[in-house]
């Protein structure tokens, strides 16, 4: 199994747990069914974010731009251009 399917489990795991512990509390209190709600909504969005991930784009290395202290570009000069 790779790190995405584990992943993926885990959090299915951890919503089912949710639903359980949601089912047992068995709450009309605002306040919990608020939590509930966005713990999940953030479980789900964790797990949306993993399954669309693109492989191509992870497996690249990132590369930062470096700015060169006191190297400044000009930009050529339309002068030279109407000469050649």
């Amino acid at each position: 199994m790779n790190r995405d399917a584990i992943n993926a489990l885990l959090i299915l795991g951890a919503l089912g747990a949710m639903a359980v512990a949601y089912w047992l509390l068995d709450t009309h209190s605002v306040q919990v069914r608020s939590f509930f709600v966005i713990v999940t909504m953030a479980l789900l969005r964790q797990l949306f974010r993993g399954l669309w991930q693109d492989p191509v784009a992870e497996a690249k290395p990132r590369t930062r731009i470096q700015p060169q202290v006191g190297a400044v570009r000009q930009a050529p000069s339309l002068d030279k251009q109407r000469e050649s």
